[in-house]
């Protein structure tokens, strides 16, 4: 340990999971280099947006750099909230897993209804996009850790997508995970709204999933994600 500062249990063994960058501990913290196209301005998107909402949205504080292709930040002890999810049904049987479901819902509710609360204005020399708002653009359970035991949101990571967007975008993506995912119920979906403050009309949500799978999966050859698009497209209000 570095006197308080939390570290990955197998120190500079730490291996986390990682989908399109370079993601390694450096022995102080954690580096994410960003190997897709247009890297320097993701990389400063995700450093505005980790330095700029400290203390209003969890996310890891970010950490001196002199690597602009590259994200140093602080290690934050937890676990995805995808992996604790599934835990429950693993190991502890569907009533918890449900219960599981209902507790992330609410987490993200709370986090995101800060997170489109925040001046907007503020992020206008960093931010593209059109909307009222500042979403995080992916705020899926593979991108939110939680605290291991309770579910309580520790961060939301991976905000190099940040953009000005309307607040359903990132509302129907936690609802859509929920369903395709886990199948959960109306009244685990309607912790998310309940949690947020509004409950935004079915066709507007409906909508956004539908958009949202289907630049994804509509050209896809992955039999598995036209089924996802066609779920969703078939997708009834349930809360």
């Amino acid at each position: 340990m570095h006197g308080t500062r939390d570290e990955p249990p197998d120190g500079r063994d730490w291996q986390p999971g990682q989908r399109w960058n370079d993601i390694h501990w450096d022995g102080e913290a954690v580096v994410k280099r960003i190997t897709r196209d247009d890297a320097r301005r993701r990389r400063d998107v995700e450093v505005a947006m980790l330095t700029r909402l400290a203390g209003v949205v969890p996310a890891p504080r970010a950490l001196p750099s002199d690597d602009p292709d590259a994200v140093r930040m602080e290690y934050v002890p937890g676990v995805l909230a995808e992996r604790w999810v599934a835990a429950g049904f693993g190991s502890l049987g569907v009533e918890e897993a449900v219960r599981r479901q209902a507790v992330l819902m609410r987490g993200c509710g709370e986090m995101l209804r800060a997170l489109h609360s925040v001046d907007a204005g503020s992020f206008a020399d960093v931010l593209a996009g059109r909307g009222p708002c500042v979403t995080h653009a992916d705020p899926g359970p593979y991108n939110v850790i939680v605290d291991p035991e309770s579910g309580r949101i520790r961060a939301l990571i991976d905000w190099e997508l940040a953009r000005f967007g309307d607040p359903i975008d990132d509302l129907a993506l936690v609802e859509w995970y929920a369903r395709i995912w886990w199948t959960s119920p109306g009244h685990v979906i309607r912790q998310l709204y309940d949690a947020y403050g509004t409950l935004p009309a079915w066709p507007l949500r409906h909508a956004a999933m539908v958009e949202r799978c289907r630049g994804y999966y509509a050209a896809s050859r992955d039999e598995e994600k036209r089924e996802q698009l066609r779920r969703t497209e078939a997708f009834e209000e349930r809360c």
